[in-house]
């Protein structure tokens, strides 16, 4: 009587460090079921040794094998003069395509080399194929050599209760490890290649721009690179970056560590698909991707569109990358740097922070009083070999000489507010408090606090005329209470 079988186990394949996932329907591997818990067998076993050989023959002979299994069927084949690649095999059905020459041996080698667990014995002497999973085997593969020897024919069945699975060759049953590979699509031989952007890691590696869009962000988010812009109001950033959309604002320092860490080579897993159509696009998400993450990185620029998820392991999800028609597998651990990112983690968390060493002016106006602070730089110590040029720093209010202490502390305080929430709610017509800053390098940035007129007691903040968030009355307050009362 045929044991029951679980459903199909997953294996995963691991090739030159790389994790393959596969699935069916031309998307996974998928492996035989095991005995049930509890569960003997009643199949007689007429021996019991090590490397039992079922097969052993030069790997040159063989012409080509059919493998067919639960995915579909390919063939694997010995590489030609005509086949432009180093590979000993090719997969006929992809031959124009790059494949993993290793793991077609490995999936090859099953119709030259076969070497069993046990020695069940001569089909003749045992209850019958059905017995061991062999009347609807899980793999079938048919060998043919170029020697002039007989075709060989390998089918595998059930997981046996003592390790591996049973094995048809020729007329006799036994148990044999068998490879994942042989359980493999077609698509799992491609080549898991991807792009390699050079990386210095020494800090002045940089993100020339991110725009990450699709299912998962309303709004498109965008981040630049602002190093470069000598004479623009970025430069009055504590770091180099600066968010443009959906809302204007400075960068978290550790997303942009954790985005540079895995951009230039993100750590695939595996290939599931070569040239989809619609439909299969669609059935993976890849039509409407569920996130696109177009960047640049030193200059290399490339498009990442990531669909959903494995549909057999969650853990994953199908991934293109640029123009090519290869469907690769990405575990969601190795991309969380992207899942994970929304605009409040990606935000430095201040309405605006600008450098006050960088700042030549701030004017505040509150209550229709204007406060304008001027600040000037004489150079104390000129720039040295590894050193930057130090200054000091005098300050005037509306003209009249004023303590420089005293700026920096209302200059702290008035960069303190943090956004709370981004949600836009009904506000004033006109701001409380319109705080303009200037710098030496060329720019201006003016932040704009209006109380709002429903929900709790907060201000919204607008940077450059463009909403920036909502912030605590507590901060806006604590400016107010800073403001010179002489």
């Amino acid at each position: 009587m045929k044991k029951t079988m679980k459903p199909a186990t997953r294996r995963l394949v691991i090739t030159a460090a790389v994790l393959v996932v596969l699935a069916v329907a031309a998307f996974a591997l998928l492996l035989p079921g095991s005995a049930q818990p509890g569960e003997t067998s009643s199949v007689p076993v007429s021996s019991e040794a090590e490397g039992i050989v079922v097969i052993s023959k030069d790997r040159a002979t063989l012409d080509r094998v059919t493998i067919k299994n639960e995915t579909g069927e390919f063939t694997i084949r010995a590489a030609t003069e005509k086949d432009t690649t180093t590979n000993v095999f090719v997969l006929d059905e992809l031959s124009h395509v790059a494949t993993s020459g290793e793991n077609l041996v490995n999936a090859a080698r099953y119709a030259y080399d076969v070497e069993a667990l046990l020695d069940i014995g001569p089909l003749a002497e045992l209850p019958g194929l059905a017995e061991y999973g062999l009347d609807e085997p899980v793999v079938t593969m048919k060998a043919k050599y170029n020697d002039g020897s007989e075709d060989f024919t390998l089918l595998v069945g059930d997981e046996a209760a003592s390790g591996g699975n049973y094995i048809l060759a020729g007329d006799h049953v036994y148990t044999a490890e068998i490879a994942s590979y042989v359980y493999a699509d077609k698509y799992a031989f491609l080549e898991a290649t991807i792009y390699n952007i050079p990386i210095v890691g020494n800090g002045s590696d940089v993100i020339d721009y991110l725009s990450l869009s699709g299912r998962m962000m309303e709004d498109e988010l965008r981040i630049e690179y602002t190093g470069d812009d000598k004479n623009g109001p970025y430069n009055a950033l504590f770091m180099p970056y600066i968010i443009t959309e959906p809302h204007y604002s400075g960068m978290n320092t550790n997303c942009i560590d954790e985005l540079v860490a895995l951009l230039p080579a993100p750590s695939v897993a595996g290939t599931a698909w070569y040239d989809p159509d619609d439909a299969a696009m669609e059935k993976m998400g890849l039509a409407d991707p569920y996130l696109v993450c177009d960047f640049s990185i030193n200059g290399y620029a490339h498009v990442l569109k990531i669909g959903d998820r494995h549909e057999l392991d969650s853990a994953y999800r199908y991934l293109m990358v640029d123009d090519s028609p290869i469907v690769l597998v990405m575990a969601e651990t190795a991309m969380s740097a992207l899942l994970d990112l929304n605009e409040m983690a990606l935000r430095d968390g201040f309405v605006w922070s600008p450098m006050l060493k960088k700042t030549n002016g701030m004017t505040v106006t509150y209550e229709g009083e204007k406060y304008d602070f001027k600040l000037q730089r004489t150079e104390k110590e000129a720039a040295t070999s590894g050193s930057a040029v130090t200054y000091d720093y005098t300050c005037t209010l509306n003209g009249a000489e004023f303590e420089y202490a005293k700026l920096q502390k209302l200059f702290s305080t008035a960069i303190t507010p943090t956004v709370l929430s981004l949600d836009e709610v009904a506000k004033e017509s006109k701001p409380v408090l319109t705080i303009t800053y200037t710098y030496y390098e060329g720019g201006t940035n003016t932040v704009q606090y209006f109380a709002v007129t429903e929900g709790e007691r907060r201000y919204a903040a607008y940077l450059d005329g463009k909403f920036a968030g909502l912030v605590k009355e507590a901060f806006v307050t604590d400016i107010i209470n800073a403001l010179p009362t002489e």
